[in-house]
């Protein structure tokens, strides 16, 4: 039951991040093509980019992010190990306001190289993911900080699109 639950809220972040795309003059559209697992969420023709989009909804809560990298029921890999996304875009709560921040989804997965997680857990979620939980401090930043994961307006997404 809380999967269907926790699912129907995450729908609504993707359309978050949808209209945080059309308002820089994007046309993003929801991946329609879940056959044969296509590992994204949103994606774009001009340019082409795809986007994972995740809600963390124990983050304001607890004081940590979590990122999903295991099935551990079906023991395999999950969540950003599996994404075929070119940016990762995380969405949690700051001062009861949804907030987006985004990662090109190779650079996030560096930093997870890089930097140790805090804790690991085994069975979160649904009982079945193994999840990496960071302090937000340690992942999260202002635009062109050295944080993976930044809270951006449109126009700073779009020079960041343009840099890479």
């Amino acid at each position: 039951m809380a999967f269907a639950k926790d699912n129907k809220k995450a729908k609504k972040f993707e359309q978050l991040v949808l209209q945080f795309l059309q308002s820089g003059g994007y046309k993003p559209k929801l991946n329609d093509k879940r056959e044969n697992f296509a590992y994204y969420d949103i994606l774009m023709d001009e340019p082409a980019l795809t986007f994972e989009v995740k809600a963390d909804f124990m983050s304001s809560v607890t004081g940590n992010l979590a990122i999903e990298h295991h099935n551990c029921k079906k023991d395999k890999p999950s969540g950003i190990m599996i994404s075929t996304a070119t940016y990762w875009c995380h969405v949690i709560y700051e001062n009861k306001i949804p907030t987006i921040y985004i990662a090109h989804r190779l650079e996030l997965l560096k930093f997870m190289t890089d930097v140790e997680p805090f804790k690991k857990i085994i069975g979160g979620g649904d009982d079945n993911a193994n999840l990496y939980l960071y302090k937000k401090p340690v992942i999260l930043g202002e635009y062109q900080s050295d944080k993976p994961l930044q809270k951006m307006t449109i126009d700073q997404f779009k020079e960041r699109v343009n840099v890479l």
